[in-house]
């Protein structure tokens, strides 16, 4: 799938991590395909609350036109968290390779051993190495924790992409950014493999634009019916299917535009604490009310997202 999203031009899809080479190598711990794509800085590794609103709203908002060109393409990203977001590294072209790799070294080595030597068997490997500190390097390359200039977000990790109107075998997706549906088919219905398609992807940049400008996960150590019955504790309607299950619960929920209301204004409260002001909050809300509901069709495409006030606002200040 990556070759597929790869097959898009860098220039007219940044915000999409870019496949430059692929190989197989033999080595002491088997046998691996490498993928050798542009460098790319995890959001993980970088404490993305400590920026500033408009550093948080560039990212979301590239995250967004990653998004609609996937999209575009006819793929669903499927797995769309920040542990699967990054930050490009256009300062890494300006230094000496040598002088970058003596920073990155050197790796420790684990040697790996079984608690029994019973167990001892070759599809162990003898050894695993840690990551390189890309994040520490980039920091020490940019002069702060935080880049002076605003970031060109980069999307990677497509072990659960798919064509639009197709499923995959084995199907993960983390607990905090799956959608709805998703959730119902799995928890609710039990079915392994539900079909995800791109509003799916929508819902979790909802939670993504959360995550970025509040540094808090929306559905936090939330599985199971305890998120379901969550994502209906937020909504203002429910669809069919939805409301049949609540109806078998033993105290079924109240479900309707004032208890979402009173949902949000709760939300708010902790929003306005990350924002600006009190315009900021509420543009943020509006757009989030609009990306998290239920009804999958109910959601705005990728393309309608860009048009959004809040995302609008962060492309003036950006440009």
């Amino acid at each position: 799938m990556i070759k597929a999203v790869s097959g898009m031009d860098n220039d007219q899809a940044p915000h999409i991590i870019y496949l430059l080479d692929h190989f197989t190598i033999h080595g002491p711990n088997g046998e691996h395909s490498v993928l050798v794509t542009d460098v790319v800085v995890p959001i993980s590794s970088i404490r993305v609350s400590k920026g500033s609103l408009l550093w948080r709203k560039s990212l979301a908002l590239g995250l967004a036109k990653g998004v609609a060109k996937l999209h575009d393409a006819g793929i669903v990203h499927g797995d769309l968290h920040l542990g699967n977001m990054g930050l490009a590294f256009p300062e890494l072209d300006g230094q000496d390779p040598f002088d970058v790799v003596q920073e990155l070294c050197p790796h420790d080595l684990t040697v790996v051993l079984s608690f029994s030597s019973d167990d001892q068997t070759s599809s162990l490997p003898p050894y695993i190495i840690t990551p390189c500190g890309v994040a520490k390097y980039h920091n020490m390359v940019t002069r702060s924790a935080l880049p002076r200039t605003l970031p060109q977000t980069k999307i990677f990790d497509f072990g659960a992409a798919h064509e639009v109107g197709t499923s995959i075998s084995n199907f993960h997706c983390r607990t905090a950014v799956c959608a709805p549906e998703v959730v119902f088919a799995m928890v609710i219905e039990e079915i392994k493999d539900p079909l995800v398609d791109p509003p799916a992807d929508i819902w979790a940049l909802g939670c993504c634009i959360y995550e970025l400008v509040t540094g808090s996960s929306l559905f936090y150590r939330v599985s199971g019916h305890g998120l379901a019955s969550r994502m209906v504790s937020m909504a203002s309607s429910l669809p069919p299917k939805w409301q049949d299950w609540c109806a078998t619960l033993p105290n079924p929920p109240q479900v309707s535009k004032d208890t979402s209301n009173l949902w949000w204004a709760s939300e708010w409260r902790f929003i306005r604490s990350r924002c600006d002001d009190d315009a900021e909050a509420d543009a943020l809300v509006a757009l989030l009310k609009k990306l998290l509901v239920l009804d999958p069709m109910a959601r705005p495409t990728a393309i309608e997202v860009l048009d959004d006030p809040w995302l609008l606002h962060a492309a003036t200040m950006t440009e």
